[in-house]
């Protein structure tokens, strides 16, 4: 209850006690000799008043109970909304760690040596060979598909999930870009890194060759086309979050 209706409940209380005895005195303008049984008299004076501050009062007493209802909701839904966000956050946490873990595990043998190299290394090596194969790259299908191709498009859809999963979250914009920043700096090193040679090639390439994809319309030679799409996605999306956080 609010200073000004502390006032104004006195003041009708006030007017409630002082308003029988002014009137039924001698000395009061107003001569109640003839109206009855004084009770009757000051009942019919002091009732309207009382109902009407109890009409107020009950009000008073409502919109009290509503504000605390409102305000009990409120952090029902702001502990509902930061366990949500804490779900969230442990389960992209989680899929970044996974995926960092995925990448090393990636291994393609040397052709010289026959020996393993892993991680961004294996995926840099493996893409060097398939930068060769050109009538394999324009194959969309499965058909012709090796582990290697396979494991490779596993790590570029999860890529993807990720920041899907980051982007449709209603975290705070603080939280956002903290995660923005971890999807940022795996992409960057560990899928952005092994694939920009042979982008560059695609590049310098596509408006001097008429030699197209058959299947997507496309020109990418140097990539499998199983992946041409899922990178070029990925690879604009880190464009994106260079310029917002400025890494110049």
């Amino acid at each position: 209850m609010t200073r000004n209706q502390l006032l104004y409940g006195l003041l009708f209380l006030l007017a409630i006690i002082i308003g029988p005895i002014i009137f039924t005195q001698d000395w009061s303008s107003i001569d109640f000799s003839n109206t009855g049984e004084i009770g009757d008299t000051i009942g019919g004076i002091t009732a309207p008043i009382i109902g009407f501050v109890s009409a107020v009062l009950v009000y008073l007493a409502f919109d009290a109970q509503v504000k605390a209802n409102n305000r009990i909701q409120d952090q029902i839904e702001l502990e509902q909304r930061r366990r949500r966000e804490d779900i969230v956050l442990r389960e992209v946490e989680e899929s970044i760690r996974n995926l960092k873990d995925d990448i090393k595990e990636f291994s393609y043998p040397t052709k010289q040596t026959s020996v393993m190299i892993t991680g961004v290394q294996g995926i840099h090596q493996f893409l060097e060979i398939c930068s060769r194969n050109f009538e394999e790259n324009y194959n969309h299908g499965e058909v012709f598909l090796s582990p290697y191709h396979i494991h490779l498009d596993s790590l570029l859809e999860s890529s993807i999930n990720i920041y899907f999963k980051i982007e449709n979250s209603d975290f705070q914009d603080e939280l956002k870009d903290y995660l923005q920043k971890l999807w940022y700096g795996l992409v960057s090193s560990n899928i952005i890194t092994p694939f920009r040679k042979p982008m560059r090639k695609i590049k310098e390439g596509e408006n001097k060759s008429n030699n197209m994809c058959p299947v997507c319309d496309s020109f990418h030679l140097y990539i499998p086309g199983i992946f041409f799409f899922k990178i070029n996605f990925i690879n604009d999306k880190y464009l994106e979050l260079k310029k917002k956080f400025e890494y110049i």
